[in-house]
């Protein structure tokens, strides 16, 4: 299950194309870019910026609760439908080195969601992280007996709430869409005698955010992100102008799959490019489980609890650090070199989870 990520970092104001210096990822050091800096107060997150996002949006779609999905992302099921609505996306490896999205929808309201696929338990970890209603399509026998106990927050989606498409064979056929999952995630809540419990008020519960750095104060040139699972080679370019990095996979250009045919649901190339605002590598250990169901399936388990190596690409910088996470309710936070919470620019955030195995294999490449 190899995976590989490297970055090509911003060049200084003395840069030195021609020349750049190699070091591996665990012995690398990075000055900490001027995007680190203490969180802001409480205070400076408005009524009307998104709590997932730091978008702004209105007072009522601001602070609902999150509903994650997991998304399949087999050769077969590209290009998904809905990622660019989401305000956090994860991808991570499963089995068979074929990596899993979970997109975690906030504001934002896709008109095609897909295709849903299994649960796999380190994705309901980092999704409990915001007490997001998380919903899947099925999943290994003992996780689904492991999940029955937290009803309140994990559901397997039923005909109700998504449905088969014509133009993918299954299992890479299954679509659901934002209203779809709203509406669902309101009846399971008021189904239960116990809130959702997710409170964007409690202290230290957001991800601190800031207005993105003006165009002469982002990176020169921002640099390419390279991120290569054992079926898939992500890369992203950053667009200074828009202060997004555009994403590619397996070098071809990812786009959200939105069109009107099929009942709404996306054909391949269909929709915007998918452009997140912010990039975080972060290495994860990963293992086989057996646990779940035994080695013979391959099936993974992830250390979503600890500290390790993480790196945050925004405004065309990149800040070396790490990423730390106390306990099961902790948010998973991203610390630059001194230790302080890196700020984002408000906007959409990729998360791109790396196995501590193959990682230390890996190179960063900066112009110095």
């Amino acid at each position: 299950m190899p995976a590989a990520i490297s970055a090509i970092e911003s060049p200084s104001a003395r840069p030195s194309p021609s020349s750049p210096a190699r070091s591996t990822l665990p012995s690398a050091s990075a000055t900490p870019s001027a995007s680190a800096s203490v969180s802001p107060s409480a205070s400076t997150i408005a009524a009307s910026y998104e709590d997932l996002s730091g978008i702004e949006t209105t007072p009522e779609l601001a602070h609902r609760y999150p509903i994650a999905v997991m998304i399949d992302d087999s050769p077969a099921a590209r290009q998904q439908a809905g990622l660019s609505f989401a305000s956090i996306v994860w991808q991570a490896p499963a089995e068979g080195g074929i990596p899993r999205y979970m997109a975690i929808f906030q504001s934002g309201t896709a008109p095609s969601i897909g295709p849903v696929r299994s649960a796999r338990l380190y994705f309901v970890r980092w999704a409990a992280e915001w007490k997001a209603v998380y919903l899947h399509a099925g999943g290994p026998p003992l996780l689904r007996s492991f999940l029955a106990g937290r009803q309140k927050l994990v559901h397997d989606v039923n005909g109700r709430t998504a449905r088969r498409v014509s133009f993918r064979a299954a299992p890479h056929n299954l679509y659901t869409d934002g209203n779809r999952i709203r509406r669902f995630a309101e009846e399971a809540k008021n189904a239960t005698s116990e809130r959702l419990g997710y409170d964007s008020t409690k202290p230290g519960r957001l991800q601190p955010f800031a207005d993105a750095a003006s165009e002469a104060d982002r990176g020169p040139d921002g640099g390419t992100i390279r991120v290569a699972y054992t079926s898939a080679k992500v890369s992203y370019t950053y667009d200074r102008p828009s202060n997004t990095w555009l994403r590619s996979v397996d070098g071809r250009k990812h786009h959200d799959a939105l069109a009107t045919r099929n009942r709404g649901h996306g054909k391949i190339g269909s929709g915007p490019r998918i452009a997140p605002t912010t990039v975080v590598v972060m290495v994860v250990p990963i293992r086989r489980s057996t646990a779940i169901e035994g080695a013979a399936l391959g099936r993974l388990e992830a250390d979503s609890i600890g500290t390790n190596t993480a790196w945050v690409f925004a405004n065309g910088r990149v800040t070396k650090g790490t990423w730390r996470k106390k306990d099961p309710s902790d948010r998973t936070r991203f610390l630059d070199a001194a230790g302080q919470e890196i700020v984002f620019p408000r906007g959409q955030i990729f998360i791109q989870v790396v196995p501590k195995a193959s990682a230390a294999k890996s190179t960063v490449e900066a112009a110095r």
